[in-house]
């Protein structure tokens, strides 16, 4: 790692002279190793080991992506702490399972992202240029998650309302956010509700995925371990395997009480700390038979600069069965409600709720 942070501080710093901006153009799909972008007509292309760095033709700005092993098995948060101390960097940032921070080379400021799930990946925007968002956006890798890549894609465009449209419909397009709610906010809330499924006995999704659940219903690689005598416990063996790593990134999304409410009570707790290791209970209770499926919409309750308070809205049948042909008579909502709070560290749910 740090052989490799060395080599890309050398590179950067050789960018000497960057102004701002450029002329759009055509792009043409590249593949490299382990992902594919478009690349723009006549920006020079360099392929160093990991790296491959893409200069515009006037030397305005720069971007790389790095895509390597994760050879010690680091978790991310580690992972992002080695690579922003070894580029001197500043102003951390964690956006669901993406970590950001900015850096600057040859007093040029640099913005940075990195996501990990079957390898790192590590992206690095110097100066600014148009074509630099189509890039992002174009940017396709087997080597994350779709969830993680819509993610990493969202944080490092400038312009974000496709990226943010694109992490909406890998999260889920049966579930848009608020629109009352800011982009940032509305992202918040993805990934919050990602998550908190994970919480309601729902093994699905790519929260439940990282605890090392298989899609296809097994636990990959899991020990069965006994808690509190609930012999329906496994370990995680996943990317969220360790404890205080899974305790960030939930307090990355809720508050701290919250995670306390969420995790359960002490007798049959939904995840629990097994010697520093996430142990989480063999369980799925399916979804609320009533529920139709239909989108779910949102009313506010109040909105100040501390805490916003709305409610989500589910759709449900009082006949399931005989709700497509009979609508009207069998429809029926029902309200939960969700807050959001501002702490010192930024926008936390302190309350929240799923429709099925």
């Amino acid at each position: 790692m740090k052989k490799f942070v060395a080599a890309l501080a050398v590179f950067m710093a050789a960018l000497a002279v960057l102004t701002v901006f450029g002329a759009s153009s055509e792009a043409a799909v590249r593949n490299f190793e382990h992902f594919s972008i478009d690349v723009p007509p006549r920006w020079e292309v360099n392929e160093d080991g990991e790296t491959v760095t893409f200069l515009t033709p006037d030397e305005s700005a720069a971007l790389t992506v790095s895509v390597f092993e994760n050879e010690d098995s680091d978790h991310i948060t580690g992972l992002a702490k080695g690579l922003r101390e070894g580029l001197d960097g500043k102003n951390p940032g964690r956006w669901g399972y993406v970590h950001t921070f900015q850096f600057e080379t040859e007093g040029i400021a640099c913005r940075a992202a990195v996501a990990s799930y079957e390898m790192v990946v590590f992206i690095t925007v110097t100066g600014r240029h148009g074509d630099i968002d189509r890039m992002i956006g174009s940017l396709g890798t087997t080597a994350l998650s779709e969830t993680d890549l819509a993610q990493l894609k969202w944080v490092m465009s400038a312009q974000r309302g496709d990226a943010a449209a694109e992490l909406r419909a890998f999260v889920g397009s049966s579930f848009p956010p608020p629109d009352f709610l800011t982009p940032e906010q509305q992202e918040l809330y993805l990934n919050a509700r990602n998550a908190y499924i994970g919480f309601r006995g729902m093994s699905v999704g790519d929260f439940y995925q990282r605890l090392g659940y298989h899609e296809d219903g097994y636990h990959e690689d899991g020990e069965r371990v006994t808690v509190g005598g609930n012999e329906y416990y496994y370990l995680a063996s996943g990317a969220l395997s360790d404890w205080e790593e899974f305790r960030a990134y939930i307090t990355s999304l809720f508050t701290e009480e919250f995670f306390d409410r969420l995790v359960g009570d002490d007798d049959f707790p939904s995840y629990y700390n097994y010697n520093g290791v996430v142990a989480y209970i063999d369980a799925d209770r399916g979804s609320y038979i009533n529920w139709t499926g239909d989108p779910d919409t949102f009313e506010i309750v109040s909105s100040a600069d501390s805490e916003i308070v709305f409610n989500v809205i589910g759709h449900y049948a009082r006949d399931y069965y005989d709700y497509p042909e009979n609508k009207e008579e069998n429809a029926y909502t029902e309200d939960y409600p969700i807050r959001m709070v501002r702490t010192p560290a930024g926008w936390r749910f302190s309350e929240f709720a799923i429709t099925y």
